[in-house]
């Protein structure tokens, strides 16, 4: 039965096999073009608040409403990096992780097996990390996670705690080794992972359908 899934899985995906490889084809090249797209776009938009802050008040709140979007999109290449998929080059990679990870206070390194491990543990509420904390059940608690106190406080913990070398306390070995793997032998991560497809879609699932109470 288990094998009859993981059959089904793979043969019910979204995007053909040889699609998903062609798509999946690391560029050094395209990958800084477009990085480099996106920097100047982040520098017109902290111009156009320079220009903004004397001559045009009111495209103020614009211009850093777009600023904002931009720096916050500098999510996309640090996750692509965390998975060494943005770059064919490993130190590539982690520099533009890095540098791309800093104005959010992200961690390059801890993020890589965060996120690992909520691959291994994805929508299962006991182990998936990026579950914490639970998304918010009241209109007051939804608009306190607006704040970004949830977000920063524990983006600050996470720094103060690796700065003072307590890497334990948010880390476990079990997440590293899989790092670790992923980086070495990549497809066979991916055909771990695929083998959990049918759990990850059953909680999705769960996750997904409405409260009878």
């Amino acid at each position: 039965m288990a094998d009859d899934a993981v059959v089904r899985a793979a043969t019910t995906r979204l995007i053909a096999a040889e699609e998903l490889r062609r798509l999946s084809r690391r560029s050094d090249g395209r990958a800084a073009a477009q990085l480099a797209f996106h920097v100047a776009a982040i520098a017109a938009a902290t111009h156009a608040i320079a220009v903004a802050w004397d001559a045009a008040p009111l495209l103020l709140a614009p211009a850093m409403l777009l600023q904002g979007w931009l720096l916050l999109a500098l999510f996309a290449p640090f996750h692509e990096t965390a998975h060494w998929t943005a770059f064919s080059s490993r130190g590539v990679n982690m520099t533009v992780g890095w540098l791309s990870g800093l104005p959010a206070l992200f961690n390059w390194h801890y993020y890589q097996l965060f996120h690992f491990a909520h691959h291994r543990h994805t929508q299962d509420p006991e182990r998936d990390p990026e579950l914490t904390p639970p998304p918010p059940r009241t209109r007051g608690a939804y608009l306190f996670r607006l704040t970004g106190w949830h977000t920063w406080r524990g983006r600050v913990r996470v720094m103060a705690l690796l700065a003072g070398g307590r890497a334990e306390a948010v880390l476990g070995w079990p997440e590293k080794f899989f790092a670790r793997v992923n980086g070495v032998l990549p497809r066979l991560v991916d055909g771990a992972l695929l083998k959990q497809l049918p759990v990850i879609r059953r909680y999705a699932t769960e996750s997904a359908a409405p409260s009878r109470t």
